[in-house]
């Protein structure tokens, strides 16, 4: 996704001051406050220009560092989001600043950057390849809602549309880690990540009482670079069981991934996912 790459941190911030002094003097009623915190986990509709020129229609779910962009032709992951957020010293509103991070979709990936703030709820930004290849434009959307946790703490629910969502990772009383990958309908799956092997993500079905496919992470020798790009990797189970140890993979990875997954939702929905978010948990 912009034609060159983005700049980050100071250089953005310095358009601070102005955001700020505009919105801090207008008049307009706010629709909805947002607070600098709340804004972390929010939904947004985007309109982004492909890299053909067409006008691309996105719902964006904004989830801490975390987050995924759905389109009618599939859905895309928003990951190492950092806010660089201004609120004048009066705490958590109003504020003006800066949202970037990195995206990937459909085995291509690159960099976002929005500028937004709470007196609008609007913002304006590009996104790039990010590998100085050029190619890329505008993206533009509006706030719509908070992301509703009144189906746990540790459930963000998806917008309609095909996005899942990822709870944080957790320890298991044996030392391994979980998470949970979450589906628009009220689906789930559990990804979990043993110590001892961090170079592999396993994912287990929990109706079917199966581990079935398993991505590498960035601690992967080989494939590390590829999913720290975005790319989507899932390596098929050979044969699939309750436990780990019977379960069963090819010997060689690389001729045997796909780029691509698909899961049952709860009311039996086919989900598309993509390779799960790159960071693993503390200390691993």
């Amino acid at each position: 996704m912009g034609s060159s790459s983005i700049q980050r941190g100071a250089s953005s911030l310095l358009l601070v001051g102005t955001f700020l002094a505009a919105f801090a003097t207008a008049t307009a009623a706010q629709a909805q406050q947002v607070t600098a915190s709340q804004l972390k986990r929010s939904i947004w509709h985007s309109t982004y220009t492909a890299a053909n020129g067409q006008r691309v229609q996105a719902t964006i779910t904004f989830n801490g560092s975390r987050g995924a962009y759905n389109t009618h032709f599939g859905t895309g992951r928003l990951y190492n989001i950092q806010y660089f957020l201004d609120t004048a010293g009066n705490g958590e509103y109003p504020w003006v600043g800066l949202i970037q991070g990195d995206w990937s979709f459909q085995g291509a990936s690159g960099k976002f950057q929005f500028n937004a703030s709470s007196n609008t709820l609007r913002f304006s930004g590009t996104w790039d390849y990010g590998d100085g290849r050029g190619g890329g434009g505008t993206w533009n959307g509006q706030f719509v809602r908070l992301v509703d946790d009144n189906a746990g703490i540790d459930r963000p629910p998806a917008p309609a549309g095909g996005n899942v969502t990822y709870g944080e990772w957790k320890k298991t009383e044996r030392g391994n880690y979980y998470r949970v990958c979450y589906f628009p309908r009220g689906g789930y799956q559990y990804l979990i990540l043993f110590p001892q092997k961090p170079e592999w993500v396993y994912w287990y079905n929990p109706t079917n009482n199966v581990y079935w496919c398993c991505c590498p992470t960035v601690r992967h020798p080989r494939f590390g670079e590829d999913i720290a790009k975005g790319r989507d990797l899932f390596l098929m189970a050979t044969e699939k069981a309750a436990n780990i140890d019977d379960t069963r993979f090819p010997e060689d990875p690389s001729p045997n991934f796909k780029s691509g997954a698909t899961a049952k939702d709860k009311d039996g929905s086919i989900v598309d996912l993509g390779c799960p978010p790159p960071d693993l948990p503390p200390g691993i």
